[in-house]
């Protein structure tokens, strides 16, 4: 993740897709960045960009590492605040969370322990440490890609829609 973001921040003259179910990249997000997932239950693919992050979480797209400060990362084994998911962080972010339990363990002092925590381990890259990367694009491989996707095994990339995607 923190190598990926590095390129994100990184890249400002073109476009980046980074193909990913993980919704920690959503922080990487920005004028030129787009996340591409796939819904393994329909192959559908799914583009997320910021007018489109923002029209469906309704928050600016350069919030996604508090909402993950606040509810922490089941795939990464951080632990947020007990009983807060994605939705009520953005809640309460917004100002919207109903007073009660969880609005008080997340204002409570060891609630904000824990965000102060996991923030550090959520937000990409880590420890704000950009990693130096550059690269210069070269002519597209179908070739290669096609072996890459057939060497580690990345099925869910083998269907109608990547092939089109890549000209296969």
């Amino acid at each position: 993740d923190d190598i990926i973001a590095s390129i994100a921040i990184q890249e400002k003259r073109l476009p980046v897709v980074i193909f990913s179910e993980d919704a920690d990249l959503y922080q990487c997000i920005k004028s030129n960045v787009s996340i591409m997932s796939i819904n393994r239950s329909t192959a559908n693919a799914c583009l997320m960009y910021p007018a489109k992050f923002e029209k469906v979480f309704e928050i600016s797209h350069d919030r996604w590492a508090d909402v993950k400060s606040i509810c922490g990362c089941t795939t990464d084994n951080i632990p947020g605040i007990e009983g807060v998911g994605e939705t009520l962080a953005i809640k309460y972010l917004k100002g919207e969370m109903p007073n009660g339990i969880r609005k008080s363990r997340i204002e409570s002092e060891s609630g904000q322990a824990t965000i102060k925590f996991t923030d550090r381990l959520v937000r990409l890259p880590f420890d704000g440490n950009v990693i130096p990367f550059s690269w210069e694009p070269d002519n597209f491989n179908h070739k290669y890609i096609a072996k890459l996707i057939d060497d580690y095994g990345l099925y869910t990339m083998q269907s109608e829609f990547w092939d089109k995607f890549f000209g296969f």
